[in-house]
């Protein structure tokens, strides 16, 4: 099992990132433990080791769960059963574009915001499912649990999350970097730790910077970036599990 507890016993999060990504460790240092996952030759190149497409963590009534491709975890069993969390598979195979989207589903209040078609079966009778037309919905998404609030460039789901009676701040498409794509999205370009929100990045260039780092302390966080990195960049979000 990965030890997590500094000196005086307290425990520290996990907290699992693209390890291509090697310039984001020093700056988890900070705020967990980092653990690299390695990429995944299934999924698209770019973001072949984005978090938020390799795993898709759920709390149930019989603990934390890490849901993940069956043949990931064989590939990497060391890595997850060293984690004090159960790990299931799933046996759908990822791919391009929709066949990426299997673990992207995005669980709020017991239910599974997801594109028609992209729900693992695995997943199908465990929890609702409210179809949204945006297939990354958990990358588009920066999620500030405690607030029941969120981040979004997405009309679809801040409107459907907004009916549910979470607060939502839409902000302006694009300003993120993703490499071998178009932009990418808030939701891979942060973490949410504790009550901390990181950034991959300087806030300051995304033109919605300040009023995002207004609505986050509203929201009761404060945020955080990374200025040396420059421009906001997708990389898959982090990951963040507690024992």
């Amino acid at each position: 099992m990965i030890h997590n507890k500094t000196k005086d016993g307290k425990a520290r999060p996990f907290l699992l990132y693209d390890g291509r990504c090697a310039y984001l460790a020093p700056i988890l240092r900070r705020f967990g433990v980092p653990l690299p996952l390695p990429p995944y030759g299934e999924l698209p190149e770019p973001v072949c080791g984005h978090p938020d497409l390799l795993i898709l963590p759920f709390s149930g009534p019989s603990g934390k769960t890490l849901y993940t491709y069956s043949a990931y975890r064989d590939a990497h069993r060391a890595l997850f059963d060293a984690l004090p969390m159960k790990t299931e598979a799933i046996d759908e195979q990822p791919g391009a574009y929709p066949r990426d989207l299997w673990l992207d589903g995005l669980i709020l209040d017991g239910r599974l915001f997801a594109k028609a078609g992209c729900v693992p079966a695995a997943l199908a009778g465990v929890l609702p499912t409210v179809p949204v037309n945006q297939g990354y919905a958990r990358c588009s998404t920066l999620v500030l649990p405690d607030a029941r609030a969120v981040i979004t460039a997405d009309k679809g789901i801040s409107n459907g999350l907004r009916r549910i009676g979470w607060r939502a701040l839409l902000i302006t498409p694009g300003h993120i970097v993703l490499p071998g794509y178009d932009c990418g999205f808030i939701g891979g370009a942060s973490a949410v730790i504790g009550k901390t929100v990181l950034f991959f990045g300087d806030l300051r260039r995304h033109p919605d910077g300040e009023e995002m780092r207004s609505f986050i302390v509203s929201c009761g966080y404060r945020a955080s970036d990374a200025p040396s990195l420059g421009e906001l960049r997708d990389c898959g979000g982090v990951i963040v599990q507690e024992r």
